[in-house]
């Protein structure tokens, strides 16, 4: 049977081959047609134009979970966040995350709508401060600190000197020629010589500690009497640590007991005193507190703390004495307590009060 020429087999066998070669070169086309649209959207996205458009508009889904990829949030943190911008209509989280503000005023309010729910839902709370720690954490992340320059008059510095021993400071003002910290009578017991260099430490708003080396640059009197020091500005910044807590200074009063450790067998039961002490809260967290009090307990101890912060009832917390030491004024002692059995309505209270919730 005659299946055809020779000549008509290479005819269909070249239009054969010119019909992929025509496939192949419009999709080629296509693709550097997308290509080149999805490089103007990424360019558009990055305008102005775009960045105006969409940092007002209300908070999507696609919005959280961008913001719950780039933050780390497990399932029911990123759950609360929608619901939480679903509930208070917020900006997009985007970059409303970006604004100290906004992020007060949206997370007060989810906490003091569940704070009147009763009883509270503590696990859902605990979650909420989770939530917002998390997202402080990012904003310091994206937005590290890298000079002195951005110190605050008010923040709170350690001083370190020759042996690695901390003073406390205060930043009161911050200048382009560099900072000025008050000679506390702390500091009296380490004064940097001018044009002297000595290493300071500092922590950000989440926690975030950072740590440089400065140089003294002057010694200036003021009216009252008081001395300043102006530091020269560093950009030389060190991120030496993270805390797993965000922590507040304070000077609440608070009541303690020891704590008797009672060992039975393989089993140790740690037994309260019935004898309270008074202390004064030097700064407070979930996880820990430092406190200032009239007795030399040394480390390794136990303790029972009683407190109330503002506007909230009595709780009591276990923890153990990690370090002790002599206040500058050589008459009381400052104790550096970790928690070891806090509840978690505890925990919640004292989030609350960092943040002033309240």
């Amino acid at each position: 049977m005659d299946t055809g020429s020779p000549i008509e087999a290479r005819i269909a066998s070249s239009g054969f081959v010119y019909f992929f070669v025509a496939f192949f070169v419009v999709a080629a086309i296509i693709l550097a047609v997308l290509y080149f649209l999805y490089l103007k959207y990424k360019a558009f996205i990055k305008s102005k134009q775009w960045i105006e458009a969409n940092k007002n508009r209300k908070t999507k889904f696609s919005d959280v979970r961008k913001i719950a990829h780039e933050a780390n949030l497990d399932s029911i943190e990123k759950k609360l966040l929608w619901s939480i911008c679903k509930t208070h209509h917020a900006r997009n989280i985007q970059f409303s995350y970006r604004s100290e503000n906004e992020m007060q005023n949206l997370f007060k309010s989810e906490f003091q709508r569940m704070n009147l729910q009763n009883p509270r839902n503590e696990e859902k709370i605990s979650v909420l401060f989770s939530l917002r720690y998390k997202l402080e954490k990012l904003y310091d992340r994206k937005h590290s600190i890298t000079s002195t320059k951005y110190l605050r008059p008010g923040q709170q510095i350690r001083v370190l000197d020759e042996k690695h021993i901390p003073h406390d400071a205060t930043v009161q003002k911050n200048t382009p020629e560099g900072f000025y910290v008050e000679i506390s009578a702390e500091l009296k017991n380490f004064k940097p010589k001018p044009l002297s260099k000595f290493m300071i430490n500092f922590s950000s708003a989440t926690g975030m500690l950072y740590q440089c080396v400065v140089i003294a640059a002057r010694y200036e009197d003021i009216p009252n009497g008081k001395e300043l020091l102006l530091i020269t500005h560093s950009s030389t910044l060190k991120l030496i640590q993270k805390r797993m807590t965000k922590r507040q200074g304070t000077t609440i009063e608070c009541l303690f007991s020891a704590v008797k450790e009672v060992k039975s067998g393989r089993k140790t039961k740690f037994e309260v005193q019935q004898k309270k002490y008074t202390g004064t809260f030097i700064d407070i967290s979930a996880g820990g507190c430092k406190i200032s009090c009239g007795l030399p307990i040394s480390k390794n101890q136990y303790i029972q703390l009683y407190f109330k912060l503002p506007g909230i009832i009595e709780h009591q917390a276990q923890g153990l004495i990690i370090k002790s030491k002599k206040s500058v004024d050589e008459k009381t002692f400052v104790l550096y307590i970790k928690f070891t059995d806090i509840n978690i309505a505890a925990r919640n209270d004292i989030y609350a009060a960092i943040y002033d919730y309240f």
